[in-house]
């Protein structure tokens, strides 16, 4: 059993060994902690940290699909563009032969290749039109992904940082635990010595 005196003595050896936690943290020193509350801790932040990654990820994927999908739309809008330039200058062509047709049957038939040109040149354009604003909506979607999974590596970055701190402290703690743990050990054994001597 340990007297008064002997608990008085053992305070203030758990006092200098422990410190204050939060002097040690400001100070840049690992501090002591409590074992269980931080290993609680550290699996908040390690199980925050696994989902945070796993949202990146899947981040990561819709950026490189939409990235994808935009060099798709681009190299579609290249092989159009010419396409409808040339759809643009056989209007120009027609309109100048339908002047000089005289032909009833034959302006028939440029009439209808006039009404189908300008059907096909509309369709290009608006095929165009699409594609570009639909790159225009994936780029703009791209730029919020990243700025998410940006956010979220500064998150991951600040919890692996906090995890190595705090497992660190953990394994500091526990060192001197075993320090203590052997500290009142020999106390005791003392004391039950010199007791014996009482008897």
């Amino acid at each position: 059993m340990l007297n008064r005196r002997s608990l008085i003595t053992l305070g203030l050896v758990c006092a200098v060994a422990l410190g204050s936690i939060g002097a040690q943290a400001r100070g840049g020193v690992i501090p002591f902690v409590d074992i269980d509350t931080t290993k609680t801790t550290v699996s908040t932040l390690q199980a925050e940290l696994d989902a945070l990654t796993t949202e990146n990820d899947t981040l990561k994927k819709e950026i490189a699909d939409n990235r994808a999908k935009i060099s798709s739309n681009q190299k579609d809008i290249s092989e159009l563009s010419p396409i409808l330039e040339g759809v643009k200058s056989k209007g120009i062509e027609l309109f100048s032969v339908l002047s000089n047709i005289t032909d009833k049957n034959m302006r028939s038939q440029a009439d209808q290749a006039v009404i189908r040109n300008k059907d096909l040149e509309k369709r290009l354009q608006t095929k165009i039109t699409d594609l570009s604003r639909e790159n225009t909506n994936l780029n703009r979607d791209i730029a919020s992904k990243q700025k998410k999974v940006d956010v979220n590596d500064a998150k991951i970055q600040r919890n692996r940082d906090e995890i190595v701190i705090l497992q660190a402290s953990i394994a500091k703690t526990e060192n001197q635990q075993n320090i203590l743990s052997a500290y009142i050990k020999d106390v005791d054994t003392f004391q039950n010595n010199a007791e014996a001597k009482l008897k």
